[in-house]
C-alpha cells in the first residue's frame, strides 16, 4: 500500500473505495498479509466508520473475509511488539470475588472450607497469589488499588478498564494513552455513501 515515494497509496475514501471495489477477495487476503502497521491504522477505521454501507455495498462475504483478515493482521502485528507485557485484568476481578465470597460466607455462619482452613485464610493474600498463579506482592497491590478507589469512585463505570486499572495502573494509563491516540473510532464515515 505505499507508494513510491514512501507515503501511504490509500489514504482518501476515494482510494480505498475504489480498491474495495476492484480487487478480489483473495487478492486483498494476500495484500493485507503484507500489511504495515500503519496501513492497518489507515484501512481499518474506514472500515469501522462505513461497516454498514460497506456490509450492503460489497456484501457481507466480501466485507467480513477482508475485515477478519485485517483484524489478524492487527493481531500479529501487537503481538510481535519488541518487549511487550501482557496484563490480567481478571486478576482484580477474581481477587475481589474471592475476597466478597469468602466475607459473605463468614457473615452468614457457613462451615470452613476445610478442617485446615478458615474463610479468613481463603481471603488472605497468600491463598488468593497461590489460586491466581501469582505473587502475594501482586495481590496486595490489587487489595490497596482497590481499597483507595472504589468502583464507585472509579473514572468511568466500566468494569473491564477498572479491573485493568487495580492490576496494573501503569498498563492501563498505557493502554488509555494508545486509544487517545488510536484513529479507529475517529475516522468519518464516507460522504459517498451519505
Amino acid at each position: 500500500m505505499s507508494g513510491g515515494d514512501g507515503k501511504e497509496a490509500f489514504v482518501s475514501d476515494e482510494r480505498i473505495r475504489t480498491a474495495l471495489e476492484s480487487l478480489s477477495v483473495p487478492m486483498w487476503e494476500e495484500l493485507i498479509r503484507d500489511f504495515t502497521h500503519q496501513n492497518t491504522m489507515i484501512f481499518r477505521p474506514y472500515l469501522n466508520a462505513n461497516k454498514e454501507s460497506l456490509l450492503q455495498w460489497l456484501g457481507e462475504s466480501k466485507f467480513y473475509r477482508i475485515f477478519n483478515e485485517l483484524v489478524s493482521r492487527g493481531l500479529i502485528q501487537f503481538f510481535s511488539q519488541p518487549n511487550l507485557k501482557t496484563t490480567r485484568p481478571t486478576d482484580a476481578y477474581w481477587t475481589a470475588h474471592i475476597i466478597y465470597n469468602a466475607r459473605l460466607s463468614n457473615i452468614r455462619g457457613e462451615p470452613r472450607p476445610s478442617v485446615k482452613r478458615s474463610w479468613g485464610e481463603v481471603m488472605s493474600k497468600e491463598a488468593i497469589a497461590a489460586s491466581l498463579g501469582t505473587t502475594p506482592y501482586k495481590v496486595g497491590q490489587i487489595i490497596k488499588r482497590m481499597q483507595e478507589v472504589p468502583f464507585s469512585e472509579f473514572e468511568n463505570e466500566d468494569i473491564n478498564d477498572y479491573c485493568f486499572w487495580a492490576t496494573d495502573p501503569k498498563a492501563y494509563k498505557r493502554h488509555k494513552a494508545l486509544l487517545a491516540r488510536n484513529t479507529y473510532a475517529k475516522r468519518l464515515p464516507d460522504p459517498f455513501f451519505n
